[in-house]
């Protein structure tokens, strides 16, 4: 059963899943977790008379994402994306924290090269590849090369997204585990400790919003939920994809990363103190932070 199938499956309130999910999960206390699995072995969904009874889909989930103007380098059809965080988000079974500590994502499919970039989740409209992808911990989030093939429909597609018109990415992924880490009243919060991220699709409706392609985002711990969002980009250079799959070191990690710094300088001038260029190569040179600081 394909990912949408499966979603279509969960969202139906009196699906049998759903059912003996909810119930499994509220004799749960904090700290302890549960193995879907082990749920939903146990139960089968409804079938016409005369025919088999099949198995439980996969617990199939979205969580959105967003392009930034310009994200897309045309010449290598390639786009560096985040496509997931530890944003909270409501569930139907209670509020959903995806994990990205090690071992809790399970990057074997999305990072085999042969991951699907969908539109719409469709898995008939295949408009590119995942190349590659990681779990950043030091912000944990996971993240994701991109790129775009030659269909109609996808020289569309990126063409809009490299617009700022067809800006929303969302991940379909598969959850295996659940873990109570936080009882308020009636409102539960689950972390999902293992997860199984299935395909990159671009979509019309964000869900989570602090991530997304070549996205700077700024949160405080007073206002969480606001990000910042550059939406212009003139002269900046997307990733390639020698840098994308071969990450550099030493005095060439350095040299590409003032190359960097002076790029974005030049074109986000009006954004920047006096000073800031300089600081930024003096600190380290570190290319993502100074994007960060624009």
């Amino acid at each position: 059963m394909s990912a949408l199938l499966a979603h279509r499956y969960w969202i139906r309130e009196d699906a049998p899943g759903r059912i003996a999910i909810k119930q499994a999960l509220a004799g749960l206390k904090v700290g302890q977790r549960l193995r879907l699995a082990d749920v939903l072995s146990t139960v089968s969904t409804e079938a016409p008379e005369g025919e088999e009874r099949a198995n439980v889909p996969a617990l199939v989930d979205y969580s959105s994402t967003a392009i930034r103007a310009g994200g897309v380098d045309p010449e290598t059809r390639m786009a560096v994306l985040s496509f997931s965080s530890e944003q909270p988000y409501e569930r139907w079974w209670g509020v959903e924290v995806l994990g990205h500590k090690a071992g809790e994502v399970d990057m074997g499919w999305m990072a085999s090269g042969r991951a699907p970039l969908l539109c719409n989740h469709n898995r008939d409209e295949q408009i590119g590849v995942v190349t590659r992808a990681w779990v950043d911990a030091s912000t944990q989030r996971a993240r994701a090369v991109v790129r775009f093939g030659r269909s109609e429909l996808a020289e569309a597609e990126m063409q809009d997204a490299q617009d700022g018109v067809r800006v929303n990415v969302s991940v379909g992924y598969e959850i295996r585990e659940l873990e109570l880490v936080k009882q308020v009243g009636d409102v539960s919060t689950y972390r999902v400790t293992d997860w199984l991220p299935l395909e990159c699709s671009l979509v019309s409706i964000p869900a989570d919003m602090t991530v997304g392609i070549g996205r700077s985002v700024q949160e405080s711990p007073a206002s969480p939920s606001v990000v910042h969002i550059k939406t212009e980009s003139p002269k900046e250079q997307p990733m390639t994809q020698a840098t994308a799959e071969k990450p550099l070191t030493g005095d060439e990690a350095f040299r590409n990363n003032v190359a960097a710094i002076n790029r974005l300088a030049g074109a986000y001038s009006k954004y920047l103190k006096p000073g800031d260029e300089s600081r930024a190569i003096a600190d380290g040179a570190d290319a993502q932070k100074f994007q960060d600081l624009i």
